[in-house]
C-alpha cells in the first residue's frame, strides 16, 4: 500500500512538472538525460520531495544530496539541485545557494527548471551585492520558457539592479517593455500577495515606456538592438513599432517609416498612439502619392500686428515643408493673404482663396477678424481652422474649426494633476478682479468641486492692491517692473486679502509671471499658518524666464501649464524645435507651434480622406489623439480642438518640465543648438 502511495505521489509530481513546462512553453524541448529513471530513483526523489514540502528542510537537504551522489545524471537531478539551492537561500546562505542554482541549469538546459534557477541565481547575486553580474545572467534567460509570474519577478529585479548601477533608462527599457507584456496576461489576484519581491508596478512601467517613446534623445541604433522577436503581437511590440516609425520619419526615411507605421496601425488599433499613427500613415501615403494640395492662409502681415502674423506664418511654412530642414509628407502649395488686421479684408480673402481652389484655410489670427472670416468660410463651404483666441468662432458652422490655447484645457490639466496625481483636496484661488480673471477663477472652482475638491478661499485683487500692501513694499527691488512706478498707499487691513489658512494644499493664481511674484510674497507674509508644503499653481502666463529671474525661493516646486514648451523632451516637440531653429535661426514660440499644428490638423484631415472641401470638414471633425507639437490633439463636437497641456514646474530655481503633453516624464531641461538634429526571499 505504501509503495502504491509513493508511486502516486511520483506521478503527481511528474505531472506537475510537465504542466509547468507546458505553461512555460518548453515541453517540446525537454532534454534527454544520460541516465534513465527507474523505480528506486523515483522513490528516493519522492522521499526527498515529501520532506521538503513538509518543511523538514534539514532531512530534505540530506536526501537531495544523497540522491545526486547515488544516481547518475537523470531527469530529477537538476530539480534536486534547484531544491538544494532553495534550502540554502532560505537559510540566507546565498553563496552556497548560487552554486546549486548554477548547477541546475549549466549541464543541460531543461526549460522546466532552467528559467527559475537562473532567476534565483541572479537573486542570490543581488543578495551578495554582486550587482554587475545580475543583468548578464538575466539576459541569458530564454523568454519562451519564462512564465508571466516569473517574468514580473525577473524584470523587476533587472530594473532594481539597473537603479543600483545607475543605468540609463535606455539600457533597461526592454525590461519595462517585457513588464507590460506580462502584466497584460495576468489579473492582479495572480501576483498580489503571492510574490515577496518588490514588483515594479504596471503604472510605473507604462509611464516609463511612454516617456521613452516620446523622448527625442533615443537613437535608432538603440531601438534596433531590442529583442523584437519576443515582442511581436504583444503590447511591447506596438510601442517599439511606433518608435521605429517615428525615428525613421524624423530621419527622412519615409519608406521605412511607412512600413513600421503600417504594421503598428494594423496590429495595435487600441494603443494610445494609434490616433497619431493613423494620421501619420495617411500623411505618408499622401507624400508618396505625389499629389499637390493648395492651402490658404490668412494672417495680419502688415500693420501693428504684423510681427505676430509673420511669426505665425513661419510655423505654417515649416509644417508645409517649405523651409528645410522642415519636412512634410504632403506636397503643399501655400496661398497667403494679408488681412491687415481688418475684418472686411479677411472676409474678402476667404472669397479670393475659395476662387483659387484651396482645399482649406488656416487663419485668421486676430479676434477682430475671426468671426467675419468664419462666417464667410461657412457660407462658401471652405474648411477653416481659426487661430484666434476669440471663443464662439466655431458657432458659424461645421466648416469652421479653432486651434488656440483655451482656458478650458488649462483648467482641466491643472485640476487633473492636482487631484489625480497629487491627491490635493483643499484649494485657494487668488485672481485679478477683471472679467477674464473672474471667469477663469470661477471655471477653476467649478472644475475643482466637480472633481471632489474644495475651494477654501477665493479672493480677487486689483493690481494697485499689490503695490499697496506692506508685504510687497518690503520686497524692495522686486517691485520694479510691475504696473506703474508709484508705490501706492498702504491700505488698512489689505494684507488680509492674501491670507491663506493651513488647510490649503494648493494656491491657484491666475495672472502674469510679473504679478505672481508679488502675490506669492504677499501670501507668505500675510498667512500666519501657511502650510510649508503648499504648492502654488498657475497658467501659461507663468511660462516666462522672468518668473525666476529674481529668485525669491518661494516658487520652488510650483506647478503651471502651457500649450507649448520649447525645451520639452517630447520627441515630436523636440524635433519641431530643432528643425524650426535650423530653418529660421530662432526658437519658436507658441504662435509658431500652434500654426504648425493647425496645418498638421488640416493635413491629417486630408489623410483621413478629405481630399476635397466637402470631405475635408467631416474628416477634420473625426480627428482624435493626433500627436502635435502643442499636445495630443482631438477635435471636439463643436469644432474646437482639445489637447493635454505641458505641465511645468520650478526646479532648482529654473523652469523645468514635470510632464510632457503625452505623459509624466523625469523632470529635465534640454537645450538646442543650430546643428542637425527591494528584493526579499521567495520560492520560484
Amino acid at each position: 500500500m505504501k509503495k502504491v502511495i509513493r508511486i502516486l505521489v511520483v506521478v503527481l509530481l511528474v505531472g506537475s512538472l510537465a504542466g509547468c513546462a507546458l505553461f512555460q512553453g518548453g515541453a517540446s524541448r525537454k532534454p534527454k538525460y544520460p541516465t534513465p529513471l527507474d523505480d528506486s530513483m523515483k522513490e528516493a526523489f519522492t522521499l526527498a520531495e515529501q520532506n521538503y514540502f513538509n518543511g523538514n528542510f534539514g532531512e530534505a537537504d540530506r536526501l537531495y544530496q544523497l540522491y545526486i551522489s547515488s544516481y547518475g545524471y537523470n531527469e530529477y537531478t537538476d530539480e534536486a539541485r534547484f531544491k538544494l539551492g532553495e534550502i540554502s537561500f532560505m537559510n540566507k546562505k546565498y553563496s552556497k545557494a548560487l552554486s546549486f542554482y548554477r548547477e541546475a541549469f549549466q549541464d543541460l538546459y531543461n526549460p522546466q527548471i532552467a528559467p527559475k534557477a537562473q532567476f534565483k541565481a541572479a537573486l542570490s547575486l543581488y543578495k551578495l551585492k554582486h550587482f554587475d553580474q545580475v543583468l548578464p545572467l538575466l539576459d541569458t534567460m530564454d523568454r519562451r520558457d519564462v512564465s508571466p509570474i516569473l517574468g514580473l519577478r525577473t524584470e523587476s529585479l533587472a530594473i532594481h539592479v539597473g537603479n543600483k548601477l545607475g543605468s540609463k533608462r535606455d539600457d533597461v527599457i526592454k525590461w519595462y517593455l517585457f513588464l507590460l507584456d506580462d502584466y497584460a496576461v495576468l489579473s492582479p489576484d495572480k501576483y498580489e500577495g503571492k510574490v515577496s519581491e518588490s514588483l515594479v508596478t504596471k503604472e510605473e512601467a507604462h509611464a516609463v515606456v511612454v516617456g521613452w517613446v516620446r523622448d527625442a534623445n533615443v537613437t535608432l541604433a538603440s531601438v534596433d538592438q531590442l529583442p523584437l522577436k519576443y515582442m511581436k503581437k504583444k503590447p511591447s511590440g506596438g510601442y517599439v513599432l511606433y518608435k521605429l516609425a517615428m525615428l525613421n520619419y524624423a530621419n527622412g526615411d519615409f519608406d521605412s517609416a511607412k512600413k513600421y507605421m503600417s504594421s503598428f496601425v494594423r496590429g495595435y488599433p487600441k494603443n494610445e498612439f494609434a490616433g497619431s499613427g493613423t494620421a501619420l500613415l495617411a500623411e505618408l501615403k499622401g507624400k508618396m502619392s505625389g499629389k499637390k494640395f493648395k492651402v490658404g492662409v490668412i494672417l495680419p502681415l502688415s500693420g501693428r500686428f504684423s510681427l505676430y502674423g509673420n511669426s505665425t506664418l513661419h510655423g505654417i511654412q515649416c509644417a508645409a515643408g517649405l523651409t528645410p530642414p522642415c519636412t512634410s509628407p504632403y506636397t503643399i502649395e501655400l496661398i497667403v493673404k494679408d488681412s491687415a488686421g481688418n475684418a472686411a479684408v479677411a472676409e474678402q480673402a476667404v472669397d479670393a482663396l475659395a476662387k483659387e481652389g484651396v482645399v482649406g484655410i488656416v487663419g485668421p489670427l486676430l479676434s477682430a477678424t475671426a468671426s467675419s472670416a468664419a462666417r464667410r468660410a461657412q457660407q462658401v463651404h471652405v474648411p477653416l481652422i481659426s487661430l484666434s483666441q476669440k471663443s464662439g468662432v466655431t458657432d458659424a458652422g461645421e466648416f469652421v474649426f479653432r486651434h488656440a490655447l483655451s482656458s478650458r484645457d488649462q483648467v482641466e490639466a491643472l485640476v487633473s494633476y492636482s487631484i489625480n496625481q497629487r491627491k490635493f483636496k483643499n484649494f485657494a484661488i487668488i485672481y485679478p478682479s477683471n472679467n477674464y480673471g473672474s471667469s477663469f477663477a470661477n471655471a477653476f472652482r467649478q472644475s475643482i468641486e466637480a472633481a471632489g475638491g474644495k475651494v477654501v478661499v477665493q479672493r480677487g485683487y486689483n493690481h494697485n492692491d499689490l503695490r499697496g500692501t506692506k508685504s510687497v513694499r518690503e520686497m524692495g527691488s522686486y517691485s520694479s517692473g510691475f504696473g506703474s512706478s508709484g508705490s501706492g498707499a498702504v491700505v488698512e487691513g489689505m494684507s488680509q486679502k492674501f491670507e491663506v489658512p493651513s488647510s490649503v494644499q494648493a494656491v491657484f493664481i491666475r495672472d502674469s509671471y510679473k504679478a505672481v511674484r508679488y502675490v506669492v510674497m504677499a501670501v507668505h507674509t500675510d498667512s500666519k499658518n501657511l502650510s510649508p508644503n503648499v504648492v502654488f499653481m498657475g497658467v501659461n502666463r507663468w511660462n516666462n524666464p522672468g518668473l525666476v529671474s529674481h529668485d525669491i525661493g518661494m516658487l520652488e516646486g510650483s506647478v503651471f501649464v502651457d500649450g507649448f514648451y520649447k525645451n520639452s523632451a517630447d520627441v515630436t516637440t523636440r524635433h519641431f524645435v530643432q528643425s524650426f531653429l535650423n530653418a529660421f535661426g530662432m526658437e519658436p514660440t507658441i504662435l509658431e507651434a500652434q500654426s504648425y499644428d493647425a496645418l498638421k490638423i488640416l493635413m491629417a484631415g486630408i489623410g483621413g480622406g478629405g481630399t476635397s472641401r466637402a470631405k475635408l470638414a467631416p474628416a477634420i471633425a473625426q480627428i482624435k489623439n493626433l500627436g502635435g507639437v502643442t499636445g495630443t490633439i482631438s477635435v471636439t463636437t463643436n469644432g474646437e480642438t482639445s489637447r493635454k497641456m505641458f505641465i511645468l514646474t520650478v526646479k532648482n530655481g529654473a523652469i523645468a518640465e514635470l510632464s510632457s503633453s503625452r505623459g509624466f516624464i523625469p523632470a529635465s531641461n534640454y537645450s538646442y543648438s543650430k546643428e542637425s538634429p527591494a528584493i526579499q526571499n521567495s520560492n520560484a
